[in-house]
């Protein structure tokens, strides 16, 4: 009898470390570290897996882990920051974690201007209807798609329009995110400085159009323009009007997760000006 309440509690003692990973949660907060100010909508996730999310307007974040192994690796990240990677054994049982990102070194903002002789041109995809629909049907933060898109030669990127076939929102607010191509279906996001967008929404409205001409981003060669549900915005869906046509279509469930192309494409176009 003895010798089977010994059995019993060394069983105890081995499963219960796995009970408590299984529902660990890791709660804390992301922090400028010149500034001690907090990062708001820092990504958060496990990378090449599609497990993340997104702090809030005070950088503070919580990600359920229970699928994660504890070799996995975590990365906490920001536009403007150097982004941190820490293994999840390394701050598992830590409560309230704080993670302090380091700002970039920022130059002097370059002035863009138009050349002389540009072409306005619109790339993407620029259907309107309801057949096939596309987009965010879960309130999931960190979850992204956009379009790639190849306008060669040196380009300044002008208006995001985005055809919108259903939306139950009374607002949506969103972080525009825009990568260059390093590899098949890896991306590298270029951007000095997070460009977000905001707008009341109602039934009518079937376009979203998004300029980003005062943010004077410079593109060349293969380019990923997305947009990225960043804020909790209860319960909803946004749905895009889709085709088998048009520029591809790139999405992820997570932050860190792996980009997958979709099977059709989302009626997402850019304007362009690009030089002639």
């Amino acid at each position: 009898m003895h010798k089977h309440i010994f059995l019993s509690l060394i069983l105890t003692a081995i499963l219960i470390p796995e009970t408590i990973t299984s529902q660990n949660v890791i709660k804390g907060c992301v922090t400028d570290a010149a500034s001690k100010s907090p990062v708001e909508f820092a990504s958060i996730g496990i990378l090449n897996k599609d497990i993340g999310t997104v702090a809030d307007f005070d950088g503070c974040f919580s990600l359920n882990i229970s699928q994660v192994e504890s070799n996995d690796s975590i990365r906490f990240s920001s536009i403007g920051f150097e982004s941190k990677t820490f293994l999840v054994k390394e701050i598992i049982f830590t409560e309230n974690y704080t993670v302090q990102l380091v700002p970039k070194s920022k130059l002097l903002n370059e002035v863009i201007v138009l050349p002389q002789k540009y072409q306005y041109k619109v790339l993407g995809n620029n259907y309107k209807g309801k057949k096939i629909v596309a987009g965010f049907k879960d309130n999931l933060k960190g979850s992204e798609c956009g379009i790639l898109i190849n306008p060669g030669k040196k380009t300044i990127l002008g208006k995001l329009i985005c055809n919108v076939a259903a939306c139950t929102y009374d607002s949506i607010f969103y972080r525009i995110n825009v990568y260059k191509e390093t590899g098949v279906g890896q991306f590298n996001n270029i951007l000095d400085e997070p460009v977000y967008f905001s707008k009341a929404m109602n039934k009518k409205i079937r376009s979203l159009e998004i300029d980003l001409t005062r943010h004077n981003i410079e593109v060349s060669g293969k380019t990923l323009i997305t947009i990225e549900h960043v804020k909790d915005m209860g319960e909803g869906y946004i749905m895009f009007s889709s085709d088998t046509k048009g520029a591809d279509t790139f999405s992820r469930k997570a932050s860190e997760g792996k980009w997958v192309q979709a099977k059709i494409n989302v009626g997402f176009s850019v304007g362009l000006f690009v030089e002639e």
